[in-house]
């Protein structure tokens, strides 16, 4: 064989392949670069696009966030003031009961003691009575009798309780 044939051949056979190729391979593959070359385009302009939209979400969140939190803040503070608010009128409506419960209790004591006197008073005058009339009974006369009923008249008089 010959060395010139086969590399002629070889050649012809490089340039059909290469023909071939440039006239049904190759504008197959340059379409289909071509096309995918758009869609990265537009995966990387919406993915630009949808950055954007992500940051300009993420500071409305924020500032959502932050409002939010000084609501919070707002609230508790007003439930803390209520809570005081709470506690001393419960302070003052627990002194106020005190205070009456105090008032009762004394006028009920005062009630009492006066009961407790006026008992008194009466076993004393039934005392001084059953006294007197045993001092009767043993001693008749007149003139001693009246002579002691008034002085216990006038002792009677000027005891008080």
């Amino acid at each position: 064989m010959n060395i010139n044939a086969t590399i002629f051949g070889q050649s012809i056979s490089f340039i059909f392949f290469v023909f071939f190729c440039m006239k049904f391979v190759w504008p197959n593959i340059i379409h289909v670069i071509k096309t995918r070359q758009k869609n990265i385009r537009k995966a990387i302009f919406l993915a630009d696009k949808e950055q954007k939209r992500y940051i300009k979400i993420k500071s409305k969140i924020s500032k959502k966030i932050l409002n939010v939190k000084r609501k919070s803040i707002d609230i508790i503070r007003q439930a803390e003031i209520k809570k005081d608010i709470i506690i001393k009128k419960s302070i003052e409506q627990a002194l106020f009961e005190k205070n009456k419960i105090l008032k009762q209790a004394k006028s009920e004591i005062f009630i009492e003691k006066n009961k407790a006197k006026r008992n008194l008073q009466k076993h004393a005058v039934l005392l001084a009575v059953k006294i007197a009339k045993k001092i009767i009974q043993e001693k008749i006369t007149k003139k001693y009798t009246n002579k002691l009923i008034e002085n216990l008249h006038s002792d009677l008089k000027g005891f008080k309780i």
